[in-house]
């Protein structure tokens, strides 16, 4: 099974709609990304079947938390090989995303395949969170994600200033993934209110958890 056909049958197993025109985008990018693997420390995920569930559909669930309306500024922190940054610009494309990547090769990569992809709205930003300032477009964004790089419980105070007034924080988790009564905490110590926790299970059976904090007056959010 390549990687599209892997995506379309992990994408119907989880109840996601991901329409063609995505799935071939989502494969191009994971093209590129198995051509830059044997020069540079991007992934050890290349076989098409994992990498469709690991990095695909992960990310695909991430995006599931947008409307694809939605035209909010978001940061990708530490986005490597374009996960979950990329796979959020192609399937939700209204969203204005800035990639953030420390790591000068990844980041010559990710804006590679941005421009394979013909995506050049899309802006790479080779900093480290700590670095980025007011000068920076990504500087009070509305929404701020990271997957698998600074652990949640670290990342939720150094995130906090980089939102603006009712910004989003998703972090996305394995089975690692701190308690919600750890997350409240620091998110009331930074600023933030814990607003909820989804659980998923993909088709390989590992869980993935994405929480979702907020900044600022949180009042008139049902909390589920």
């Amino acid at each position: 099974m390549n990687f599209a056909e892997a995506l379309r049958a992990g994408a119907k197993s989880l109840q996601i709609s991901v329409p063609d025109e995505v799935v071939e985008s989502m494969s191009r990018h994971f093209e590129v990304l198995t051509r830059w693997a044997s020069r540079i420390n991007i992934t050890t995920v290349l076989d098409p079947e994992e990498a469709a569930t690991l990095h695909g559909l992960d990310c695909l669930l991430l995006a599931e938390c947008f409307s694809a309306e939605d035209e909010s500024t978001v940061l990708d922190v530490g986005s490597g090989g374009g996960f979950p940054g990329i796979v959020l610009a192609l399937a939700r494309p209204k969203l204005r995303l800035t990639l953030l990547e420390p790591q000068r090769k990844r980041a010559s990569f990710l804006k590679v395949a941005l421009a394979e992809l013909r995506r050049p709205d899309v802006r790479v930003l080779e900093a480290r969170l700590e670095a980025v300032s007011a000068r920076h477009a990504a500087f009070g964004t509305d929404v701020l994600v990271s997957r698998a790089t600074i652990p949640p419980l670290d990342l939720v105070p150094l995130a906090g200033p980089h939102l603006a007034h009712r910004g989003r924080l998703f972090l996305m988790s394995g089975a690692g993934a701190p308690p919600v009564a750890a997350l409240e905490l620091r998110a009331a110590e930074a600023g933030l209110c814990h607003v909820e926790r989804r659980e998923h299970r993909l088709p390989g059976g590992q869980t993935r958890y994405i929480d979702r904090l907020q900044k600022g007056d949180t009042a008139h959010l049902e909390r589920r």
